[in-house]
């Protein structure tokens, strides 16, 4: 996941993705502390999203298509190679069948690519509206949703423009999403506690945390911590990781 020139605050903030998701799936060896690790690992998904929407929105503005378009391949590649080490993680307890978050950043990626070309209007008026409505229609299969894929084109709208009114605008639209496409699994939970408990108050804080964290780290560069370079690696840290640990379970 690279761009043109290299960015300290977002190797650190991929850093910290990498681990709260690690982090949140060790709930599989240690099912007593499942609600704190959870709460930790929603960090992680609005943390790569915003990522995404970065490099997208680097590439774009250094005029690099090839970038673009290696980008887009890579998370393709990626998602497929990550879906049979997702359903076997996913089947250990659960019933549930959605696609790995790869295919939640590929979707959110081809929604701002569609939106960017601006010099063809039939991607942005007809390709674009068409694909919205499909991913509305099969969201259910998307892990977060089609709020989750929204994520990514917020971020980048508020990486493009230049007018702070906006840029905030943007970031709160992107912190409601990430918000929202957690709350959507919590809605038995809310129905008997109410919005706001115990279960809901700290994934709505991480949630909303990861991405304030993005915004600080490389709107305002107010986080200056060395991290080492997180290269290509991490396309294959995601499937190898679930890998091991639906394998370690099964011992």
């Amino acid at each position: 996941m690279s761009t043109t020139i290299r960015n300290g605050a977002v190797d650190m903030l991929k850093l910290i993705a990498v681990l709260a998701m690690v982090i949140d799936h060790s709930r599989f060896f240690f099912p007593e502390y499942r609600n704190v690790l959870v709460t930790i690992g929603r960090l992680a998904f609005p943390i790569f999203a915003f990522v995404v929407a970065f490099n997208l929105s680097n590439a774009y503005k250094s005029g690099r298509d090839d970038i673009i378009d290696k980008y887009a391949i890579n998370l393709a590649i990626f998602a497929v190679i990550s879906e049979i080490p997702h359903e076997m993680l996913l089947r250990i307890n659960s019933d549930i069948e959605l696609m790995n978050i790869m295919f939640t950043l590929f979707a959110g990626l081809v929604v701002t690519i569609l939106y960017a070309s601006e010099n063809k209007l039939y991607l942005r008026g007809v390709v674009l509206p068409a694909f919205l409505l499909c991913l509305a229609v099969y969201q259910d299969g998307f892990e977060y949703g089609i709020l989750g894929i929204m994520i990514v084109p917020s971020m980048f709208l508020m990486m493009q423009t230049e007018s702070k009114l906006k840029k905030t605008m943007f970031l709160l639209i992107g912190i409601v999403l990430a918000v929202l496409c957690n709350l959507q699994y919590m809605k038995v939970v809310i129905g008997f506690y109410g919005l706001f408990n115990s279960f809901t108050t700290p994934l709505i804080i991480s949630s909303a945390f990861a991405l304030v964290l993005c915004f600080m780290a490389t709107q305002f560069k107010m986080i200056n911590i060395k991290a080492p370079k997180m290269g290509k690696w991490m396309y294959w840290f995601y499937p190898v990781h679930m890998l091991f640990i639906a394998l370690a379970l099964k011992l």
